[in-house]
């Protein structure tokens, strides 16, 4: 295998093995944790955002995603992973503040409820 080939075949395994990890931990949300619907759907971003606005931040995220695939640290004006990145980048800036909202609007839900089966 030559060595594109092999960069390449890293990135989709860096790829399937972040989609396993979010199916696992939705899996965690919804059987140990008790979630349902939206309360699943903003526990799972609200730590994605977070992970992903703080490489920004350190403008890390395109280091990161070379190393983590295996390839050369020089970045390139036409990488694709690089433009990938910076999209997520730019979706998680947008999703932190409102997952972060409705994160905290479940956590007073969940208290609420629980402390009114109490009583």
């Amino acid at each position: 295998m030559d060595i594109v080939a092999a960069q390449n075949a890293n990135a989709l395994f860096l790829a399937l093995i972040a989609v396993w990890r979010v199916a696992l931990y939705t899996n965690y949300l919804r059987s140990t944790a008790s979630l349902r619907g939206v309360e699943v759907l903003v526990s799972l971003l609200l730590p994605l955002s977070l992970i992903v606005v703080t490489l920004s931040l350190l403008n890390l995220e395109h280091a990161v995603f070379q190393i983590m695939a295996g390839n050369p640290v020089a970045p390139t004006a036409a990488d694709l992973s690089y433009f990938v990145v910076l999209l997520l980048s730019v979706l998680a800036y947008f999703t932190l503040p409102v997952t972060l909202g409705l994160y905290l609007y479940v956590i007073y839900r969940k208290w609420k409820s629980s402390s009114d089966n109490r009583n």
